[in-house]
């Protein structure tokens, strides 16, 4: 999950990853620039590829 959520100008400064049955949820809270949506996007389609997320 880390290596998803690095950006030029916003740090994380905190994060959460739930799993509650089939619902999985990640939480990031950022400080800095505003991230464009296509960013955001291409998190998401990242995410939902890593069977790492199915372990959180």
């Amino acid at each position: 999950m880390t290596d998803n959520f690095v950006f030029d100008n916003a740090q994380v400064i905190s994060k959460n990853a739930t799993m509650k049955g089939e619902i999985k949820r990640i939480e990031v809270a950022l400080i800095g620039e505003p991230v464009e949506q296509d960013v955001i996007d291409n998190i998401k389609s990242k995410m939902k590829l890593n069977d790492r997320l199915d372990r959180c």
